[in-house]
């Protein structure tokens, strides 16, 4: 993956707004490509959600990629993100971005569940974690600070 969520893993220190810890969900590599093979072998027309067992809160994936977190006001989280938007000093996303780590943005996966019966081999945790190691190879992920 490459996009601003993945980018902002690469920064010294990530941003929290207003006090919100949203759940985040994750899917392994593997797991995708297992679950489109699938689709591909056995017909099962429609739209599905995917997303990896489980969740983790915007928090715990800070901590796990083993940065700290600036945590601000949201308007003013708001309001510095859009100026250096605009000013260029940031090219990552517009204060829009936030929702991303102010409010839930998971599926639900029920209909995957009840009509493929698709059996996950990575829980959201296991695939952040996975994808953590990867971009690292020679630095684990630090455990959730308490």
């Amino acid at each position: 993956a490459a996009n601003f969520i993945t980018s902002a893993l690469d920064r010294p220190m990530l941003i929290g707004a207003g006090g919100d810890d949203p759940p985040m969900q994750f899917v392994h590599e593997d797991d995708l490509v297992g679950l489109l093979a699938r689709f591909i072998r056995e017909p099962h027309p429609g739209v599905y959600n995917v997303a990896a067992p489980g969740s983790i809160p915007w928090s715990e994936v800070v901590a796990l990629s083993g940065k700290r977190m600036l945590s601000l006001p949201a308007v003013l989280a708001h309001g510095l993100t859009q100026f250096a938007w605009l000013a260029r000093l940031q090219s990552d996303a517009p204060a829009v971005g936030l929702r991303f780590i102010r409010w839930p943005w998971t599926v639900s996966t029920g209909r995957l569940d009840a009509e493929v019966g698709h059996r996950f081999a990575y829980s959201s945790r296991e695939a952040l974690v996975s994808y953590l190691n990867a971009r690292a190879p020679h630095s684990q992920p630090r455990p959730p600070r308490p």
